[in-house]
Order: structure tokens, then sequence, then C-alpha cells
């Protein structure tokens, strides 16, 4: 789909599409044939009761506003599921929902295996400003991380990066057919020559 995307076969107001662009009513969008004559793929059934569901993304909970709920995702536990996935945050939300009406709704991703802040809709105008916010840089991104070099005390980082198959699976790696990716950094703290705590801050997705 990334693929068809870039190459502009996915349409949406007769311009190019994006993956990270949110639908609205009354946009048109038009995807190829083989794609608009599939079938969805029947939704798995819930594999969590709904007491599982509450106490876990409680044990999660960092903070709470009137419009949004911030959890910490533990690293190994998916936001959403997929191929082999069956524990997901996404999930565990539908467990919890009662009324699809005030159902908690996903704003942003974050890798499985990257712990972090999730932030969290309680409604569907609070999910298209917080989307928005993210779309448009109002709110930023950190991420911490352990390298194994002593880079500069900052810097930027521009290089083109693409999703490449390997032994370790899948991995995101530089290469020149990539697409552009841009990032801040920062060191925190280091130890000798061989470890440095970094603040990194993409602008890029």
């Amino acid at each position: 789909i990334e693929r068809l995307l870039r190459n502009g076969l996915i349409r949406l107001d007769g311009a190019k599409a994006k993956s990270s662009t949110r639908l609205v009513a009354g946009q048109v969008l038009r995807v190829p044939k083989h794609l608009a004559n599939t079938t969805p793929a029947t939704p798995k059934p819930l594999t969590v009761s709904r007491s599982d569901a509450k106490r876990q993304i409680d044990d999660m909970i960092l903070a709470e506003g009137r419009d949004w709920l911030a959890l910490a995702k533990p690293s190994g536990l998916a936001v959403q599921g997929g191929t082999g996935i069956s524990r997901h945050i996404d999930g565990l939300l539908e467990a919890l929902a009662v009324d699809p009406a005030t159902r908690l709704r996903l704003v942003h991703r974050i890798d499985k295996d990257t712990s972090g802040i999730l932030l969290l809709a309680k409604s569907v105008l609070a999910a298209r400003d917080l989307t928005a916010a993210f779309q448009r840089h109002r709110i930023m991104k950190t991420y911490l991380a352990l390298v194994n070099k002593l880079p500069d005390d900052a810097g930027r980082i521009d290089a083109p990066l693409r999703k490449l198959s390997g032994a370790k699976g899948d991995r995101m790696q530089v290469d020149a057919t990539g697409q552009s990716a841009t990032t801040l950094y920062r060191r925190l703290d280091h130890a000798g020559l061989k470890v440095a705590l970094m603040a990194l801050r993409p602008l890029t997705g």
C-alpha cells in the first residue's frame, strides 16, 4: 500500500494520498481495482475480558485530562493488531468500551518493542484535534536511546530511511531509495567513549 501511495495509484480528491492523512466525510478516495474488490478481514473475537482490560489499562495510566488519557506503554506490547499479534492496546480498548461513542481512541502509534507515552483521545472530536496537533508538530515526540558510540553534543540527522528485511526481521535502515527523514539529537550523558544516552526528536515520520 505504501508503494501504491508513493506511485500515486491511491488518490484522494484527485491528488496523491498520504498514509498519514485522516479521511473526512465527503472526500473521494480512489483505489486500484484489486484493492477495491477485496473483502475486509473478519475481526478476531476479543481474547480479553472487560475486567482484565480495565486492570491492564489502569496499570498503564500516567496522566489524564478532560479530553485525553496518557498511558505508559511497555516494550513488547503492540499498539494495534497484526499477523500473530493477539494482545494489543487497541484490543484492550475494544474490550473496555461500553458505548462506541465513549470508546478511547488511538491518535498515534509506538512500535511494539518501544516503550513510551501513548496518548489516547476520549472522543471523536478530541481524536481529530490531537491528530491535527501531531501533524502540525504542536505535539513534539522525544525518544531516549542508548548508542554504542560517542556522538557530538547535538546535531541533526538527514538520511533516507527504508524498511528492509533481514535475518533479524524488518528494520528501518538508511537506504538511497528510502523516504527522507530528519531527526534532531542531543547527548544527555555518556559512559566513557562506549555508550551515550541520547535524546532524539524526529521531525518527520
